[in-house]
């Protein structure tokens, strides 16, 4: 029943309740795999996508030839990258936008204008080539 609910619940939208009634089924009989997979479904829709991954895993292992699982792995997948290669971004803009003034490379301080961010890669290498050559004088 629970299981069913959460379901309805998905297909409502309504992610955290599908979430909570497929957790409590998912306690009660560990190897249901429709639960498992609207559980998965709802951490994915949550943005728990670590765990939504290791519902996907554990369910093919239940059912190894669920499409429905392998598509939502796949999703689960893109997602991760997608958030690490954002992180990886954002850390690289972080180091870049380091200033170097508070850590006492005044003289080798560039400072460059916002409106330069949206250049493209060619630029950027020049840029970047232009800023060397000044911290290496």
């Amino acid at each position: 029943m629970l299981s069913n609910r959460a379901q309805s619940y998905l297909k409502l939208k309504a992610y955290q309740k599908a979430f909570d009634d497929s957790n409590r089924a998912c306690k009660i009989d560990p190897e249901h795999v429709k639960s498992i997979g609207r559980r998965g479904t709802a951490n994915y829709y949550l943005g728990n996508i670590k765990q939504a991954k290791r519902d996907f895993v554990r369910g093919l292992k239940l059912e190894e030839g669920n499409k429905q699982f392998y598509e939502y792995l796949s999703k689960t997948e893109e997602k991760l990258q997608k958030i690490k290669q954002e992180a990886y971004e954002k850390m690289e803009r972080r180091v870049m936008f380091t200033d170097l003034n508070e850590m006492g490379f005044e003289e080798e301080a560039v400072r460059i204008h916002t409106q330069e961010l949206h250049l493209d890669k060619q630029l950027v290498e020049e840029m970047q080539q232009k800023k060397e050559a000044v911290i290496y004088k």
